[in-house]
């Protein structure tokens, strides 16, 4: 797999959540919860949220991505891949936080962690390159 230059995550903490918590679960991922930045920012109600965000260089997205097709179920990775997850040679998913919290990765459709992952695209569709990825053993 040859990844562009980046996988961009981003995950919106709400105020009864704790971002230390969150970050330090990306270790599954093989992520250390230093590189993630904070921003700090209030919600409809004045709510404090914190946002964790970083973005993965090229031989770090490489691993984090290969790590994350070990664990996510393939079916799901595909299916999200095939409904419409692709946009131009980026792939965006959105993982399960409270799962991830629990050490597992899968996919969802709310309370997400978002990831963003580009690949070149020199021959063939993206569809193509994604599917290759997550076949990875």
């Amino acid at each position: 797999m040859a990844l562009k230059d980046t996988v961009r995550i981003d995950v919106i903490i709400h105020a009864t959540e704790s971002a230390s918590k969150m970050a330090e679960s990306f270790g599954i991922l093989g992520l250390d919860a230093g590189i993630f930045e904070l921003r700090q920012t209030t919600g409809h109600f004045g709510n404090q949220i914190t946002i964790l965000e970083t973005e993965l260089g090229k031989t770090d997205a490489r691993d984090f991505v290969r790590k994350m097709a070990q664990m996510l179920p393939r079916d799901e990775a595909l299916q999200a891949a095939a409904e419409g997850g692709i946009e131009g040679s980026t792939l965006y998913l959105r993982l399960d936080k409270q799962r991830l919290a629990e050490g597992a990765v899968r996919l969802a459709s709310q309370d997400t962690v978002r990831v963003r992952i580009t690949v070149p695209i020199y021959t063939g569709s993206a569809r193509e390159i994604f599917e290759e990825i997550f076949r990875l053993d």
